[in-house]
């Protein structure tokens, strides 16, 4: 009996390339999270942590336009748009916080909104362009109007890459047809980011076929992005407080306590602000890991508020503790 072979067809699949735009996210956030987002505590950034970070977000640049075209993709072969767009609204709330918290340090920035809010913006002008068109394909300017506001919306609502992203999405949804002019359409709106257009010689291997990704891991990709976040935003916290020790001399200050080999740091090893910075500490690190396994969206807000708060507990203390000792 003979059994039947699938074959695949070469190139890249879309579970490549979502893999491909995960990973390259990742070294982007770490340069900005991890390094940039920590400027305002080191007093002096060393060369070659300031050259780790252009390359880091060199890289990381390839990300977006990868994210888009599977955007457009997912689009054409969705059965249920408003599901489609309900989850990227959906993941976007679930990530704000975690967004915030990674790259500006607070739970709520009002002034930035992460990439999902874009992307959805991005599917909902696909759907109102698709809606208008003709039978031949050609939308009508009511579409390409409600488009265009789809672009003003998220420019105004400060969403990651605002107007050109949207704009970047639509304009791989018209050229859908022809990936010779999606690639060079979408390299050259991508010319502001130097690398950027890099991404569409991957884009070019596409070999039009999802790949092996089973359900498990189709949420793994939509939850990547608000764990990977939480996670950055944790170690920008352990950064944070590394810093503040080494400022303060802690490892002196225990040192000292064990065998008196040197002198102590700032503050006693039995003291309010080494206690409570310790406390916050770890309230920082419960907090972190917490959040990524909460249930619902009301306990993640609230372990992040005690991660906050942990941290503003244990900078209060440390730095009035310091202006005390002056």
């Amino acid at each position: 009996m003979e059994t039947l072979q699938t074959q695949t067809r070469p190139g890249l699949s879309g579970t490549a390339l979502k893999l491909a735009a995960c990973i390259t996210m990742l070294i982007d956030h770490i340069g900005a999270s991890c390094i940039e987002a920590t400027y305002g505590v080191a007093y002096r950034t060393p060369p070659q942590i300031l050259q780790l970070d252009r390359v880091l977000r060199l890289i990381g640049r390839l990300a977006f336009p990868i994210f888009c075209f599977l955007l457009v993709e997912g689009f054409l072969h969705t059965h249920d748009v408003k599901k489609y767009i309900g989850r990227l609204f959906l993941f976007g709330l679930l990530s704000e916080v975690p967004f915030d918290m990674a790259f500006f340090k607070t739970p709520f920035h009002w002034g930035n909104q992460n990439v999902y809010w874009t992307l959805a913006l991005g599917v909902l002008a696909m759907a109102l362009l698709q809606k208008s068109e003709d039978a031949d394909g050609n939308a009508a300017w009511t579409g390409r109007l409600a488009a265009l506001a789809c672009a003003v919306v998220a420019q105004l609502a400060g969403t990651d890459y605002g107007a050109i992203g949207v704009a970047l999405i639509v304009a791989l949804y018209l050229t859908r047809n022809d990936r010779r002019y999606q690639c060079i359409i979408g390299a050259g709106m991508m010319l502001f980011e130097i690398t950027a257009p890099l991404a569409f010689v991957l884009l070019w291997f596409y070999n039009g076929e999802r790949g092996r990704c089973p359900q498990w891991a189709k949420w793994a990709f939509y939850g990547f992005y608000p764990v990977h976040l939480t996670l950055l935003a944790l170690v920008l916290g352990l950064v944070i407080c590394c810093f503040a020790a080494a400022r303060d001399g802690l490892d002196k200050t225990i040192q000292h306590t064990i065998d008196g080999s040197c002198a102590p740091g700032v503050f006693p090893l039995v003291s309010v602000p080494t206690v409570v910075g310790c406390a916050g500490a770890l309230l920082i690190v419960v907090a972190a890991i917490a959040t990524p396994i909460a249930r619902t969206q009301k306990m993640r807000e609230l372990w992040f508020y005690v991660m906050s708060g942990g941290a503003v507990l244990k900078i209060l203390t440390m730095e009035i503790a310091r202006l005390l000792l002056r």
